[in-house]
């Protein structure tokens, strides 16, 4: 109930990801003609763009403390990540402008930001300082290892990788060592994400069971529990901020819509009912 919408433009509007302290979203548009990053007012006044350059950028993601945001840009020639403050002052890039660089996750703390590169000829997880200084290799591995995500301490980092011959969860300590496998099944496994507020559940999507399912289960491997249990495709979990409910897309009405269920997989309920696909959610 209550879906308002709140950008009006000639141009696609995508990817809102709200402010930590919820007064503000951040999002792509290419309303200029070119993809850029725009911040707005929750109530959808106050839209700037905070990248106002020719090339592209895309992917936006919020500082801890909503003072910088992180994004890709290929203005540089290849896919790089920038910082900018979120008054659009002070952009910066922090990867190095050497190879493809994307995927870029803010640690708990604000002072690093982790990405996926191919700078060493496949794809793995670095680390950066958030200006720029200590870059480091996380992931040595041919498979390709990629989308890394801090655990709500800072002291895991959790990945995907293809190391296996097939996508699995693996999660690894802040400095790159104690990789393990996560997850072990005969589909692929996708979309990982810690539980908040202390990160001692995983939710993914998983094919081991002939489609894509909603899984859960403990930061140590145990209580692995298919969620959703649907014949259609359900993914791209997102807890909520308490850690008791998840949101997630799903196909289960003839085409993608946002849908909602406790942190157990009860009360499923179908939240957006339109012709179109609905996806890109995220909880403020």
């Amino acid at each position: 109930t209550g879906q308002t919408n709140i950008t009006e433009s000639v141009g696609d509007d995508f990817t809102p990801v709200w402010s930590p302290d919820g007064n503000r979203l951040a999002f792509g548009s290419n309303r200029d003609g070119n993809f850029e990053v725009y911040v707005m007012n929750a109530d959808g006044s106050g839209q700037r763009n905070l990248s106002n350059n020719v090339f592209t950028d895309s992917k936006p993601v919020w500082s801890p403390d909503g003072s910088y945001i992180a994004f890709d840009s290929n203005r540089a020639g290849s896919l790089d990540v920038y910082v900018v403050k979120a008054d659009g002052t002070a952009v910066s890039g922090v990867t190095g402008f050497t190879a493809q660089n994307f995927a870029q996750a803010w640690s708990p703390d604000g002072k690093q930001i982790l990405f996926n590169s191919s700078r060493d000829g496949d794809a793995e997880i670095y680390v950066v300082d958030a200006d720029g200084s200590n870059l480091a290799n996380l992931t040595n591995d041919p498979g390709g290892d990629f989308f890394p995500l801090w655990s709500p301490d800072g002291s895991k980092i959790l990945f995907l990788s293809a190391r296996d011959m097939i996508n699995e969860v693996y999660v690894m300590n802040a400095d790159g060592t104690g990789q393990v496998r996560f997850t072990t099944s005969l589909g692929g496994n996708f979309d990982a994400v810690w539980s908040p507020p202390d990160g001692d559940r995983l939710a993914f999507r998983s094919l081991r069971d002939g489609n894509n399912e909603i899984y859960v289960a403990n930061a140590n491997g145990s209580g692995l529990t298919n969620l959703t249990n649907n014949p259609a495709g359900d993914e791209d979990p997102v807890w909520s901020p308490n850690g008791d409910q998840i949101a997630f897309a799903s196909d289960r009405n003839g085409n993608l819509d946002i849908f909602v269920m406790s942190a157990n997989g009860s009360g499923q309920k179908n939240l957006t009912q339109s012709p179109g696909r609905d996806s890109d959610h995220s909880w403020r």
